[in-house]
């Protein structure tokens, strides 16, 4: 097997388990509120923005060496390789996230990525 279809096959793997990614977040707005300016009032109401409190861990089963496993996930992190999970904000309401894998480790059976996620859009 190649690295090419080890990076596939690990992709795959990643967004299969990026489905059930829960990914904890805060919605925050950088507006300071009512003010008043030599003499002038206004009210700043700012923009929501979203912070992402903690990286997400996601494991998946391994399907490939171990020896191969360390050699596409050192690559994929080296490559800065971004993945797309998506926010849920309300029943009706997603917001793209990109995460990128900062480490990893595994075992015989799985491996965990820890991924470090960031809104791709904003509110």
């Amino acid at each position: 097997m190649d690295n090419e279809t080890a990076v596939e096959i690990i992709e795959g793997l990643l967004e299969e388990a990026l489905e059930k990614v829960d990914i904890k977040y805060i919605v925050e707005n950088d507006g300071i509120g009512p003010y008043e300016y030599w003499g002038f009032k206004g009210v700043d109401h700012g923009t929501n923005y979203i912070t992402i409190e903690e990286n997400s861990f996601v494991t998946v089963k391994t399907v490939i060496s171990n020896r191969l496993l360390e050699k596409v996930a050192d690559y994929l992190i080296d490559q800065n390789h971004m993945l797309v999970g998506f926010i849920q904000l309300h029943e009706d309401r997603e917001i793209k996230a990109y995460g990128k894998i900062v480490s990893y480790s595994s075992n015989i059976a799985e491996v965990t990525f820890e991924i470090c996620w960031e809104p791709a859009e904003k509110l």
